[in-house]
């Protein structure tokens, strides 16, 4: 069996193991809102039960109890702290996985503890279980946090006006001619590593391109939208079946067409998605309101424009002023 340069085959099991993780993925693009409920509410449950655990453990630990919570929680601020810094400085990860692996390991170890009922004392006798526990709180907590952010996040951007769709940056008169007035992958990469308040998050290749298009189109009921979704869903289609018949061709274009996903922030809590494409920058997850002020500066910081797919133009307020 041909395999893909990774190594791996493209075997029924990867096959349907990759179908299950699309589906999820899309189910999360379709139904933010219910799987960032789910995350919170798991978390707080997590949370509480860490929290009466470690109360609890305060009469059932004979000694030790107060240094051991202060070191749990020290260790875990300042791995945190440590993993935020290395990632803005350096864009390494290592902190990061190791106090997720740390976290892990806490979360195993005190179950029998934070996972009991609610007001019933755990069996929390060492100073070592009581550090544990406080180790896990405050990333527990953290946790929820975000996950109560961007629920918050969802329902303020809901509120605050129509998702405006895929918008384009482009220099050309019409965003799908932008190869007539370029902006370079190059050109876009120094931009964006040049502002602070824009992010790389990953490489994007050409399926996920197509995925990421599915989405947005799936978002949208007009009957034109709906022919192109349906003509998206047969494209993607085609080089799921040209994968499994020429992998390393199929892993090549991957490859060969990957380029660099940002983000941007929103006053909303929820990123705007901005990737380099076909010499013209696509912006996702963009309400009309956020269009016509942030995203149409960063435009015309680019020297180009923001437009809609039927080429609609977003304008900056102070050149809307300027042409009254």
């Amino acid at each position: 069996m041909r395999k893909w340069k990774n190594g791996s085959t493209p075997g029924s099991r990867g096959l349907a193991r990759a179908r299950r993780s699309e589906a999820s993925r899309d189910f999360g693009r379709r139904h933010p809102v219910l799987v960032l409920t789910g995350g919170a509410i798991v978390f707080i449950w997590l949370t509480t039960g860490s929290i009466l655990a470690l109360i609890n453990s305060r009469g059932t630990v004979a000694s030790g109890w107060t240094i051991a919570t202060i070191i749990g929680v020290t260790c875990c601020l300042a791995l945190v702290a440590l993993a935020t810094m290395t990632y803005r400085r350096r864009r390494s990860l290592w902190p990061l996985y190791l106090t997720v692996g740390l976290w892990l390991t806490g979360f195993i170890l005190s179950m029998p503890q934070t996972l009991r009922s609610v007001g019933t004392p755990g069996p929390v006798t060492s100073a070592f279980e009581a550090g544990v526990i406080a180790f896990c709180v405050p990333l527990d907590t953290g946790v929820t946090v975000l996950f109560l952010w961007a629920i918050l996040g969802r329902w303020r951007l809901s509120a605050s006006g129509r998702i405006a769709g895929e918008l384009h940056i482009s220099r050309a008169e019409r965003w799908s001619d932008s190869a007539k007035n370029p902006i370079s992958l190059a050109e876009w990469e120094d931009f964006a590593q040049s502002r602070p308040d824009i992010t790389r998050v990953e490489e994007i290749d050409i399926r996920t391109r197509m995925a990421h298009r599915i989405s947005e189109l799936s978002e949208r009921q007009s009957p034109e939208d709906q022919k192109r979704l349906a003509r998206a869903r047969k494209d993607l289609a085609k080089f799921d079946a040209m994968a499994r018949k020429q992998p390393d061709f199929a892993q090549s274009l991957i490859e060969a067409t990957g380029a660099p996903y940002f983000t941007y922030p929103s006053p909303y809590g929820t990123p705007i998605g901005l990737s380099w494409r076909d010499e013209q920058i696509t912006v996702f997850g963009v309400t009309d309101e956020m269009a016509a002020t942030d995203v149409s500066r960063l435009a015309a910081a680019l020297n180009a424009s923001l437009t809609n797919d039927q080429g609609k133009r977003y304008v900056p307020p102070e050149d809307s002023a300027a042409h009254r």
